[in-house]
């Protein structure tokens, strides 16, 4: 075969390659934002389920006080600001002045020393968190953590409800909740149906579950047919 027709064809196949990576690519983005749409609408059909039926048996492991109501048990990550160290802020050496010969007097001379970082948000440990119509519970492998909703001062869910910090008045700082996974109803919208279920009782749990599930359902991605030209 001539050179410069198998170097045309070798040509044709590396652009046909790509062409074809590029529309794998576009096709796995699609699937997916309608896989992770899928899971989270699934998952608030389970906890309207949940909170209409009971959680299922097993599911959480915190043991619930008298008149406490288990609405959802997720993995989640505990987030607290911790310390990040020190750093070292270098001295000065001054400026000598001579005063005569053979003696100088040196002024604005001053020592290094360790200047503490300022605290920031960490990850400091993975397990369950379990929300009810009284409080937070978070267990993991090292430590355990209780936001209860009579000491609730405020909170903040981040975007989509991944994340939430949490305020209560016995605990100087703030702490909170980060998604393990995506395929779960996320910390944030779990704390705001638990407060609404303190609040309202079950009918405002239930209202607040149902309307988000409603807006998610509304929110379905399309999966664009990627054609290849």
């Amino acid at each position: 075969m001539d050179a410069n027709v198998t170097s045309v064809l070798v040509g044709i196949l590396a652009i046909a390659a790509i062409v074809l990576a590029v529309w794998l690519q576009k096709r796995k983005t699609s699937h997916t934002l309608h896989d992770n749409w899928q899971a989270l609408v699934t998952g608030l059909e389970g906890l309207v389920k949940k909170l209409e039926d009971g959680v299922p048996a097993g599911l959480v492991q915190t043991m619930l006080k008298k008149g406490e109501v288990a609405i959802d048990s997720v993995p989640a990550k505990l987030l607290e600001y911790r310390s990040t160290g020190s750093s070292y802020q270098g001295g000065s050496q001054g400026v000598s002045i001579r005063i005569a010969k053979g003696l100088s007097y040196r002024v604005g001379a001053n020592r290094g020393q360790l200047v503490r970082n300022p605290d920031a948000l960490s990850v400091i440990d993975s397990g369950d968190a379990t929300f009810t119509n009284q409080r937070v519970v978070f267990g993991g492998q090292a430590h355990t953590r209780e936001w209860a909703f009579d000491k609730l001062v405020d909170f903040n869910a981040g975007d989509n409800g991944t994340q939430v910090m949490i305020s209560v008045s016995n605990r100087q700082k703030v702490s909170g909740l980060n998604a393990e996974s995506v395929f779960h109803v996320q910390p944030g919208l779990l704390l705001e149906v638990a407060v609404a279920y303190a609040n309202g009782g079950k009918k405002a749990a239930l209202e607040l579950a149902r309307g988000y599930l409603e807006q998610y359902r509304a929110l379905e991605p399309k999966r664009p047919e990627v054609k290849v030209s």
